[in-house]
């Protein structure tokens, strides 16, 4: 519940009734910290490297490290705060509101994937039907005819020739190939058949016919003297037409998920309100402000004089280019880190001896180790050398950047003491720039910034945003050119995957060509030539999931190459890419590459044992096989069980423990290509709906385990940005094409299901949302934060009021544990984050949870460049009050008497006893 989280430290912070009262309070802890700010130049500068800490052979901090970075369950005292002391793994069995107490970003993906779930189970059951009806109406047959004039009887003679081989099988009686009911569709290999013998009358052998006749279609393999005795193969008592149920079932399933798309959406809306419930974050406070003009000089307290006509105002942060500062920190560190491990190498007398002739497991060790942990760098006194030069040039470019790293990108981060207010003004101004476009035209105009039409909305996460990546490129032209480059290297890899299928799928069709004939020669059947031909169908699956493994990993990777200022839209876009990558590789270039003729009856390969139902069955079941294989992480694996133990420094050795990130955007498409599967191969395949159920079942309990056990939590994203529903209608709407274009387009009729089916579809387009948005005026409620002040939830401005009179930075009065020993990077950015929350150390935790806005923090960069970027995002020293006053053009619901707190009675029942609580905490330190 937001109790919990909105009370968390509160108790510490004097609790004072009125605004004015808590403006008087707070400009007092301002002049306190410009008093401290005016010393921080050289308090960053006196913070020197400590002695490198050596790892242990246990690995006992490393691993402490390991377990902190993951999920955790925490116990919380009676104010809402965390106890660390009580941190422990979560239970495969936690339900998904406990999960997302540490971890909202994983709950909505693991209630995402029970939902898509439940969808999967509903589509099985009314795929039944034709499941169902496929195997009481097979029509697989054992026997063929074979028709001639015999002259001896004088008229047509017919002999029943035994095929000797398997004709179908569990798949092929599930698909609707098994009813041999379409010419096109049929194969003479197992579908009713009879075979004209149109020679010269008196040729006609009744008694051997079934040795002598041979069908006409194996005239590769007959002799010159078999051909000329051959019959024509045609297909026996088919009828054009498309099953009678396949249009009911199109159609519901159609309108089922159009219902799931509304259901989804609500319900996804619903269960992250009730996860948010139970964690406050800065985000819940803060609004992102877009059309300020890059390299715009508007100062921070301009900015918030304009945003206080909502309310409070705690912070204003403008997004600067980081990403050159962010870069060179991470190449300085990980230079850093090698340095002391081949310092600590060479003191231990080890690096001499790595090339040795020494047992050749050790040797292979510590050659792998070199190679990942080093970096392929040789531990020697001359690799020392080079490295402490990469590391002062690395450091003197970071302090030659001087004012490159805090240039403005025309955005800026606004954060409100109430959740409320930042509601109120989203509503005040447009939310992106079709809105813009639209007020234009109704005459409606909001409020403008120094002329200046702002674009507002609910800001993204600290977390959620790519820091790294703003102003990745220098210029726009770079980051569209870096996009299309990247656009057109995957169509090149996709063009190669697809001929590598087309490849194989030629190699599977002339072997099943060759197995088939064989068997249509034996006399009895063979066990061998069955188990053939599933191999046939099952490698050439393998090697298509094998080749789409590839393609996954390079879409990865490609996306890391392009701009994408927020995770949320890194994911997105990834998610869609992924899934567009899987189902091109799955399905349109499958049956691409497979053959079945249009013109000539009886000759498809698709529903024969070894063709092509069947590869698209082992396909979904590989996929799904391979689902835990895919979730090991071996090169970390290697690095925990192998090369960790070997490292000498502690920061190498928490580097290679340090668990995965866990991939959100990789689970989503998996999710999505394991239903697009199913829908999309279920007209012909309803089994496919199974394997689907079975395939979301593993994925469900391995992400799970995933999740909590083996990496780190996914950073917080926007829950109602993600493109799940959009990808789902897609998935819905090619199956509607794949099932009335591709398996059932054999009916003049067809069309008909196929409108119907595409106009029940469009309904999900009409955007009800925005016109409601449009025509009804709608009310948001701050139901995250129970109307609880940012400044009280984050525990900001709190503490005694005497003055400090030290110099110390805060984190130095703190008494370190003997175990541990700081590095500069720790050092810095306790500090910093202390100086950003105006704490000591011991309260960093409980003060911190909110996590300001931010960037990494460049723990190598100038103590200048460090007091600047701290200017730029630290909460300023007092509220900047309310004002009253109406801008022209805003609406009256968002100002004058609307941006005074909004206590409610429960919140102002909350902060009583609160306050008694402080009251009696106070009574209690006087005593002792």
């Amino acid at each position: 519940m937001a109790t919990a989280a909105a009370t968390d430290d509160v108790a510490d912070v004097v609790v004072v009734d009125g605004a004015d009262a808590d403006v008087v309070e707070l400009r007092a802890v301002e002049r306190r910290a410009t008093r401290a700010t005016s010393r921080a130049a050289t308090t960053f500068g006196a913070l020197e490297d400590g002695p490198v800490a050596r790892a242990d052979a246990a690995m006992t901090a490393a691993r402490r490290a390991h377990a902190r970075a993951g999920v955790l369950e925490y116990d919380v005292d009676h104010r809402g705060v965390q106890v660390p002391s009580s941190a422990r793994r979560f239970s495969m069995t936690a339900s998904h509101r406990r999960v997302g107490a540490s971890s909202v970003s994983l709950a909505l993906y693991l209630d995402t994937v029970l939902q898509f779930g439940l969808l999967a189970v509903v589509l099985a059951g009314i795929n039944a039907y034709s499941l169902t009806t496929n195997v009481t109406d097979r029509a697989f047959t054992a026997s063929y005819a074979v028709t001639g004039w015999d002259a001896t009887a004088g008229a047509d003679a017919t002999t029943t020739c035994a095929r000797t081989y398997e004709t179908g099988g569990f798949v092929l009686s599930t698909s609707q190939g098994s009813r041999c009911g379409v010419p096109t569709l049929a194969s003479f290999y197992n579908c009713p058949m009879r075979c004209d013998y149109e020679g010269a009358i008196g040729t006609f052998d009744a008694t051997n016919a079934c040795q002598t006749h041979y069908p006409c279609t194996l005239e590769k393999v007959l002799t010159t003297t078999q051909t000329a005795v051959c019959c024509v193969p045609r297909v026996a008592a088919t009828v054009n037409k498309t099953p009678k149920e396949f249009q009911a079932v199109s159609i519901v399933v159609t309108v089922v998920f159009l219902l799931f798309d509304m259901f989804y959406t609500r319900n996804r809306a619903t269960a992250a309100a009730i996860i948010k419930s139970s964690v406050v974050t800065a985000s819940d406070y803060s609004v992102l402000v877009t059309g300020l003009g890059k390299g715009n000089e508007w100062t921070r307290q301009q900015i918030a004089d304009f945003f206080s006509h909502y309310g409070e105002v705690v912070s204003v942060c403008h997004l600067t280019n980081t990403r050159r500062l962010v870069t060179m920190e991470r190449e300085i560190k990980n230079a850093v880190q090698r340095r002391n491990e081949i310092q600590a190498i060479l003191d231990d007398n080890e690096g001499a001896n790595m090339d040795e002739k020494i047992n050749k497991s050790i040797l292979l060790r510590r050659q792998l180790y070199r190679m990942i942990a080093l970096k392929g760098t040789k531990p020697t006194r001359e690799a020392l050398v080079k490295l402490d030069a990469k590391i002062a040039e690395l450091k003197a470019k970071v302090v030659a950047l001087g004012e490159n790293g805090n240039s403005h990108l025309g955005s800026a981060v606004v954060t409100f003491n109430y959740e409320q207010h930042a509601i109120n003004c989203c509503e005040d101004h447009c939310g992106d720039y079709g809105e813009s476009i639209i007020d234009r035209c109704t005459g409606k105009h909001s409020p403008d910034f120094n002329g200046r039409r702002l674009i507002v909305t609910r800001a993204p996460e600290p977390s959620d945003i790519n820091w790294q990546h703003l102003r990745r490129r220098d210029s726009n032209w770079e980051v569209v050119a870096t996009a299309i480059g990247a656009k057109f290297v995957l169509a090149g890899a996709l063009c190669v995957g697809g001929v590598i299928q087309y490849v194989f799928e030629v190699l599977r069709s002339n072997q099943l060509e060759t197995i088939t004939n064989e068997v249509a020669f034996q006399s009895t059947a063979s066990t061998t030539s069955s188990i053939r031909l599933q191999l046939v169908a099952s490698s050439t699956s393998l090697v298509v999931v094998i080749i789409n493994g590839l393609l996954d990993r390079l879409t990865v990777y490609l996306a890391q190459l392009e701009v994408y200022k927020t995770k949320t839209i890194e994911t997105n876009m990834l998610i869609a890419t992924l899934t567009f990558v899987n189902l091109l590789n799955y399905v349109v270039v499958p049956i691409i590459t497979n053959r079945c003729s249009s013109k000539a009856d009886g000759v498809c390969n698709w529903y024969v044992p070894g063709g092509f139902v069947e590869y698209a069955f082992y396909l979904q079941v590989f996929n799904v096989l391979l689902l835990p294989l895919r979730n090991m992480n071996i090169k970390h694996i290697i690095q925990v069980k192998i090369l960790a133990p070997m490292s000498k420094t502690l920061s190498m050795q928490e580097s290679l423990v340090q668990p995965p990130a866990f991939q959100l955007a990789r689970s989503y498409a998996e999710l999505l290509k394991i239903l697009g599967l199913s829908a999309i191969y279920a007209p012909a395949l309803p089994v496919s709906y199974a394997v689907g159920v079975f395939g979301i079942f593993v994925l469900y309990w391995s992400k799970k385990y995933q999740g909590l056990y083996l990496t780190t939590a996914p950073p917080k994203l926007r829950e109602d940005s993600f493109g799940i529903t959009i990808t789902a209608r897609v998935i819905n709407l090619l199956q509607i094409l794949f099932g009335c274009l591709v398996f059932y387009r054999f009916d003049d009729g067809i069309s008909t299901t196929l409108w119907a089916n595409i106009g029940i579809w469009a309904v999900a387009l009409i955007p009800i949302r925005r016109i409601r948005r449009l025509c009804i005026a709608q009310t948001q409620l701050a139901n995250s934060t129970d109307d609880v002040s940012f400044v009280k939830n984050a525990g900001l401005h709190g503490g005694s009021t005497d003055d400090k009179t030290d110099h110390e930075m805060p984190e130095m009065r703190v008494t370190q544990s003997p175990e541990v020993t700081e590095t500069r990077s720790r050092r810095v950015r306790t500090a910093f984050l202390c100086r950003m929350y105006q704490c000591e150390k011991s309260e960093l935790m409980s003060k911190g949870r909110l996590g300001l806005y931010h960037p990494p923090i460049p723990t190598h960069a100038s103590p200048e460049q460090l007091e600047r970027l701290l200017k730029n995002y630290e909460p300023f020293g007092a509220l900047v009050p309310a004002n009253a006053n109406y801008l022209p053009g805003q609406t009256q619901s968002t100002g004058g008497d609307n941006t005074a707190p909004p206590f409610s009675e429960k919140t102002r029942a909350k902060l009583d006893i609160l306050a008694s609580f402080q009251r009696r905490k106070s009574q209690q330190e006087h005593h002792l």
